[in-house]
């Protein structure tokens, strides 16, 4: 019986891994899975979502198994709302506010001044998913398990000598 256990960690510990190489390749295809992320307003930057590769590797280094649940998580403050998307909200730096005053001198544009003025500013962040359940999934853990149920039942039948 011990055997089975130790088999069935290794099995959710590839399943984890496999998973986990699906995330780490929703950055490759700039999109989870099929669904293309937003992209950037500035386009000559690169990506958005791999600029240091900081969030791309925090999701490996925090993944976790425990008994039938594997969990993936990031320690990064940004990691959920760029998994999720929403609106963020904060106080324009010096430094916000000189960008603000230099695009409104340079456009006259009043969005620019109110945003220099402004005591908040909302920042909307589209939901770039990398991480969470898809479909594709699916076909990963089918595999995983059903070569754990071959090897458990080819250990059973060794033992019965059939």
């Amino acid at each position: 019986m011990n055997s089975i256990k130790k088999r069935w960690q290794m099995m959710m510990k590839k399943i984890a891994k496999d998973i986990g190489d699906e995330f780490d390749q929703n950055f490759e295809r700039k999109a989870f899975f099929d669904k293309k992320w937003q992209n950037r307003k500035y386009k000559n930057k690169g990506s958005l979502m791999n600029i240091s590769g900081n969030l791309r590797f925090s999701i490996e280094q925090n993944r976790k198994v425990y008994g039938n649940t594997i969990e993936w998580s990031s320690s990064l403050p940004y990691a959920k709302i760029h998994n999720e998307g929403g609106v963020i909200e904060q106080e324009p730096s010096d430094i916000q506010r000189q960008f603000y005053w230099g695009k409104y001198r340079e456009t006259k544009n009043p969005m620019y001044k109110a945003s220099a003025l402004a005591k908040k500013v909302r920042i909307p962040i589209p939901k770039r998913q990398y991480i969470g359940y898809h479909k594709d999934l699916d076909a990963i853990v089918e595999k995983r398990v059903e070569d754990f149920i071959e090897e458990v039942i080819n250990e059973q039948l060794k033992q019965f000598k059939v």
